[in-house]
């Protein structure tokens, strides 16, 4: 078996092995040609036949993401996933980065067993909440698109969500550093909402398109000086969603406090498992 990096010539015999994922509701046909040109992908080949693939992505200077490990459904728990791991691993830590992450589900019990044996650590749990179908919520008046960047920063960094979140922010299963230059870019692209008194903020809340899925939107940070300010915000994204024609919201909390909150907003969980596992490997 031979591991090299994806061309696009691949591309169909890739989408046939992700077909026959989480019974067809793989995300990887939706980021297929992003990936192939932006690199980092890798394919399994055993007789000119493609058997395997994984990603790798950078997220900012010396911060890598790993995910996609996919193999073909008859060839499963044969050692290829294995190879491919290690493979990745080999290849990631050869950019000589300050820092590895991945996320799972609590479920993958074999995977788990997998990436701790490559030398991760747990650093943090997230739970998986999605609120289909929002309620039509009223504008609140005094929730303003965020623009001081310092101010902003400061906020975010000393909120106890931020605490909660080990200084992650949670977008669609990647959970990468926030930086001031990460909230900079946040700012630019108008995802920063806040709402202040007597010129102070008192809440503010992240909100991104889904990576892969359409029609959803996730909250990735959420933060306020009361729960009665973070219930506010709950609404603000209800209202934003709805007004947009999104049909879905998506959050990771990193704690029972925001939990609590969004299952009050109307949140659930909505498959067998709640926790969100993401590890980490310090490499430089």
């Amino acid at each position: 078996m031979i591991i090299r990096s994806a061309q696009k010539k691949d591309r169909e015999k890739i989408l046939k092995i992700a077909s026959h994922t989480w019974e067809g509701w793989d995300y990887v046909p939706q980021l297929i040609d992003e990936w192939l040109i932006e690199g980092g992908l890798f394919i399994a080949e055993e007789s000119g036949e493609i058997v395997g693939l994984t990603k790798t992505t950078i997220l900012s200077r010396g911060e890598l993401w790993l995910e996609g490990i996919r193999v073909k459904k008859e060839l499963r728990r044969q050692g290829i996933g294995k190879k491919l791991a290690f493979f990745q691993l080999e290849e990631a830590l050869k950019q000589r980065p300050r820092i590895i992450r991945l996320s799972t589900a609590e479920v993958n019990i074999e995977s788990i067993k997998l990436i701790k044996n490559m030398g991760f650590r747990k650093i943090n749990e997230f739970k998986y909440m999605e609120l289909h179908h929002p309620e039509e919520k009223e504008l609140l008046s005094n929730v303003l698109k965020g623009k001081n960047h310092k101010v902003l920063w400061n906020y975010i960094r000393d909120s106890v969500f931020f605490n909660e979140s080990k200084g992650l922010l949670p977008w669609s299963w990647i959970f990468r550093e926030i930086t001031p230059e990460l909230i900079s870019s946040l700012i630019k692209e108008e995802r920063v909402f806040i709402s202040k008194k007597d010129g102070r903020i008192i809440s503010l809340i992240i909100l991104l398109p889904h990576r892969y899925e359409k029609e959803t939107v996730e909250i990735c940070l959420i933060e306020g000086i009361n729960k009665k300010e973070i219930e506010k915000l709950f609404d603000f994204a209800q209202y934003y969603v709805v007004s947009n024609n999104i049909k879905k919201l998506v959050f990771f909390p990193p704690s029972l406090r925001v939990e609590k909150i969004a299952l009050k907003a109307g949140f659930s969980f909505p498959y067998s498992f709640k926790k969100v596992l993401v590890y980490e490997l310090v490499s430089g």
